[in-house]
């Protein structure tokens, strides 16, 4: 994929990538304060969002030693504002504190918000919260909870009633790469991850923890977001948006052909879906190639849907060798979609052999029964290498769970 393409699609920083970012905007000029200050207001933001009513509300804020913890403090300042009853627990003593995170205690602290140690959670009877505010481990968590971090998780998690949980960047306890709980994990009903998503929030076995995922803007320069290393991007709806226009003077060969080989008898709905996907996705002509005996089950009743069928009718299995007619074919489309029910068969396997054989094939997409295939047979795998490789580009997420642009 060309930079273009990629770049448009929002970033997911890795959490030595974030730290680089924050890095690299405090030497452009942008005080660690300032930022931490934005960060603490985006989460208000979606918390007012979800909650509009804040005034008299109990709200505890667990208040790590890190930035997250810092956030919290801030946010605590945000809350008491707008009414609410905000108290804050932190996990050390407030003297060992430092930079950001100390600044925002001390100005919490000054406009009156009341600071408990954590111990005080079980030690004294406070009202129980409407709202609790995870604030306890950030992006920078990794390897297994500590037995003290671990009972606070099982804490927030087994509170009754439940109260409105919201995490600050991540769920304390998920790993921000992979997205898994280590091996417990804050369940959040909303987390608000600052100026990027990470990762492990858009993996699906990480919804049960993040809950609603948004992006809290920070002010981070375009600068940074631009040209700072990003390892992944969400593959999401912005890809739509360098989709070209139709021009009043296109037709169907405008948009190019699209090759799908797939779909075997019993099995001829994932071909039919493929080559629907491709003519949804903009192709101007798609072509389905299957053994003969499936061709109007892949078609099924779409007269946009181009067939080639593969041997005499009848036949059910894939050739072992490329047919004269889906060789020509083959040469006059742009792209292969190459899997999507083609089954494992023994001739589907020759089948695939003999098409990673043809010379010059065009881009390929290996779905389903093809990627099966490959992983089984080394061999057939390294044929993939023959072809000249791309430019390498950050890897993409599938998904739609990036709320907002924005740390």
């Amino acid at each position: 994929m060309n930079g273009k393409w990629w770049s448009a699609l929002p970033p997911l920083p890795l959490p030595h990538e974030m730290q680089q970012w924050d890095k690299q905007a405090v030497e452009l000029g942008i005080l660690p304060e300032i930022l931490m200050e934005n960060a603490a207001a985006a989460a208000f933001r979606q918390l007012s969002a979800l909650c509009p009513r804040l005034a008299g509300k109990q709200v505890w804020l667990l208040m790590g030693s890190g930035n997250n913890g810092g956030d919290a403090a801030c946010l605590a300042r945000y809350l008491l504002d707008a009414g609410a009853c905000p108290h804050v627990f932190h996990t050390r003593p407030l003297e060992h504190y430092r930079n950001e995170t100390a600044y925002h205690l001390r100005t919490a602290l000054t406009c009156g918000v009341p600071f408990l140690p954590v111990a005080a959670l079980t030690e004294t009877p406070l009202p129980h919260p409407d709202i609790l505010v995870d604030g306890l481990l950030g992006t920078g968590f990794s390897g297994q909870l500590r037995d003290d971090a671990r009972r606070l998780v099982s804490f927030v998690n087994e509170l009754s009633p439940r109260p409105l949980i919201l995490s600050l960047d991540v769920p304390s306890g998920l790993d921000a790469t992979s997205g898994l709980p280590c091996p417990e994990a804050v369940k959040a009903d909303m987390t608000v991850s600052f100026a990027a998503a990470k990762p492990g929030l858009m993996l699906p076995w990480a919804r049960p923890y993040t809950g609603e995922c948004h992006v809290g803007p920070i002010a981070m320069p375009a600068k940074v977001r631009e040209e700072g290393p990003c390892s992944f991007r969400l593959l999401d709806g912005h890809a739509l948006t360098l989709l070209p226009a139709m021009t009043a003077a296109s037709y169907k060969n405008t948009y190019g052909h699209i090759l799908v080989m797939g779909g075997r008898p019993g099995m001829c709905g994932a071909g039919h879906l493929a080559a629907r996907g491709a003519l949804r996705s903009g192709a101007g002509l798609v072509t389905a190639a299957m053994p003969a005996a499936g061709e109007d089950q892949v078609r099924m009743g779409w007269p946009e849907i181009m067939t080639l069928p593969l041997g005499d009718p009848g036949n059910r299995d894939w050739p072992a060798q490329l047919p004269d007619d889906l060789r020509q074919r083959l040469h006059q489309c742009r792209a292969l979609v190459i899997g999507p029910g083609m089954g494992r068969g023994e001739d589907s396997h020759a089948f695939l052999a003999a098409l990673l054989k043809e010379p010059e094939r065009p881009a390929c997409v290996f779905d389903a029964d093809a990627l099966m295939l490959l992983a089984g047979d080394p061999a057939l795998l390294a044929r993939l290498r023959d072809r000249p490789r791309a430019a390498q580009q950050p890897a993409c997420l599938a998904g739609a769970r990036h709320a907002a642009p924005g740390r």
